[in-house]
C-alpha cells in the first residue's frame, strides 16, 4: 500500500493578497448606493429648500442647489462612506431646460474618488468636463471596479449668457454611484422586499402575528 504523500506545511499557508484579489474579482451585487453617503458642500451656502437629499433622491427634476448665489469661485460637493465600497460607475445629471436654453448655461466640472484608508491621493474619474442644460446634461463614467469611500465633485465654473461671461447659480439634479451594497444594506433590502410581499397578501397582519403586534411603519 502506498502511503499518502505529506505536503510541506508551507503549502497550507494562506496568501492574504490573493484572497483580497479574489474578493475584488468576485461578481458584485451593484446597485445605486449614492443615498448611503453623507453629503456636504463647500461654502455652507446651500439653498434652504433644495438640500443635499435632492442630489440622490432618484429624481432628475429636483435640484441640489449647493451654492445659493452666482458662483464666482470653485466649489465642491463631497459624498463620504463609513467604509470603502466597491464601485464601477458614476452618473451626473444636470438640470434640463429643454431643447433650448435662453440663459445658455455651461458647467465645467471634475469628479474624483479616493480610498482614504489606503491613500491620500485622488483618482480622477472625469477631468474638466463640460455640460449644459440642453443636449449634454447627463454623463456616465464607467471604470474598473475599485474601492472608494470618498467622492468629490468639483464645480470649476458655472457660466451663462451668449458669450458665457456671466456667473450662474449652480445646481445638480442627480448623482448616481453604482457600487456593491454592504451587509447592512442587504438586511434592509431583504426587510423591504419581504414587507412588500407581505402587504400584497389579503391576510391581515394581525391574523399572522397576533393582535398585540405593533404596526410596521412604511418602508420607502
Amino acid at each position: 500500500m502506498i502511503a499518502p504523500m505529506r505536503m510541506p506545511h508551507s503549502l497550507y499557508r494562506f496568501d492574504t493578497e490573493s484572497i483580497k484579489v479574489y474578493e475584488l474579482s468576485k461578481p458584485a451585487n451593484f446597485k445605486n448606493i449614492a443615498n448611503k453617503a453623507r453629503i456636504s458642500a463647500t461654502g455652507n451656502n446651500v439653498h434652504p429648500s433644495d438640500g443635499a437629499a435632492k442630489l440622490v433622491d432618484g429624481s432628475k427634476t429636483s435640484l441640489f442647489k449647493f451654492y445659493n448665489a452666482a458662483m464666482t469661485s470653485e466649489q465642491s460637493i463631497f459624498l463620504e462612506y463609513d467604509e470603502p465600497r466597491l464601485m464601477n460607475s458614476f452618473t451626473i445629471t444636470f438640470e434640463r431646460a429643454g431643447t433650448t436654453d435662453s440663459d445658455n448655461y455651461q458647467f465645467t466640472y471634475s469628479i474624483l474618488a479616493q480610498n482614504s484608508q489606503d491613500s491620500t491621493d485622488w483618482d480622477t474619474i472625469a477631468d474638466h468636463k463640460l455640460a449644459n442644460r440642453t443636449d449634454n446634461f447627463e454623463q456616465i463614467y464607467s471604470f474598473d471596479a475599485k474601492l472608494y469611500d470618498k467622492i468629490k465633485i468639483v464645480m470649476h465654473s458655472c457660466k451663462t449668457g451668449a458669450d458665457l461671461t456671466n456667473n450662474g447659480w449652480p445646481s445638480i439634479a442627480e448623482f448616481v454611484v453604482m457600487g456593491q451594497i454592504d451587509e447592512d444594506d442587504k438586511v434592509f433590502e431583504n426587510v423591504k422586499d419581504n414587507y412588500a410581499n407581505l402587504t400584497k397578501t389579503e391576510l391581515p397582519l394581525n391574523n399572522i402575528l397576533g393582535n398585540d403586534f405593533v404596526k410596521i411603519p412604511s418602508v420607502a
